[in-house]
């Protein structure tokens, strides 16, 4: 939960029920539920099907993007620490998440158990800034995301940014190629992402 974040009355009931309901189901990471704004809107929609699903294959999709909240065993989730790069402060909570995906499902639940607003300025608020200041996490989560299996449309943005962060940090495109989960899709992009990056460069002043 992030700052501006809280948790309904029952949210603690709620999580042990869904446990113990689930709690015999084999290669499952935690449990996902919804999450809604302080005047009590729902934050996008509610899951077409309550279940086992897959990140990969669901939340990285068009099926459900949504902000949800979610629920890890936290001996599953100690197997998989987030990569540091020196001088980064950075990197989406999503590249856990792709990776966990390779072997664990979760279980999705039509819950609301968080009550959140964005705060202006906050994590998400400046979302951009922070990947352009943490170039090494934000080209891993996009090379995460254009592993087969994701939904076209996000491998092809993720192939787009990859090649712009990697521009940015002075990558020659043969060894983005080279270290890419999709070379047809970094190749082929390469030569837009280096008018984006200069364009951010001017911008953003990097």
């Amino acid at each position: 939960m992030d700052s501006d974040d809280t948790f309904t009355n029952d949210a603690v009931e709620v999580i042990e029920k869904t446990y113990n309901e689930n709690k015999n189901e084999e290669n499952i990471c935690g449990f996902t539920f919804l999450r809604q704004r302080k005047n009590g809107e729902l934050f996008g929609k509610a899951f077409p099907r309550e279940g086992r699903y897959n990140f990969s294959k669901w939340r990285l999709s068009k099926i459900s993007t949504d902000e949800r909240c979610d629920v890890f065993y936290s001996e599953i989730m100690k197997q998989y620490p987030f990569s540091e790069y020196e001088g980064e402060k950075y990197i989406g909570e999503s590249t856990m998440m792709i990776k966990m995906s390779y072997k664990y499902d979760m279980i999705g639940k039509n819950i609301v158990i968080g009550i959140l607003d964005y705060l202006e300025g906050g994590l998400t608020d400046s979302n951009r800034m922070l990947r352009l200041h943490s170039l090494w996490g934000s080209i891993e989560y996009c090379n995460l995301c254009m592993m087969p299996g994701i939904y076209w449309r996000r491998r092809l943005k993720s192939a787009l940014l990859y090649d712009t962060y990697g521009f940015l940090k002075n990558i020659g495109p043969r060894k983005l190629i080279n270290d890419s989960n999709a070379p047809l899709l970094t190749t082929i992009f390469y030569p837009i992402s280096t008018i984006i990056g200069r364009y951010w460069k001017n911008k953003y002043k990097l």
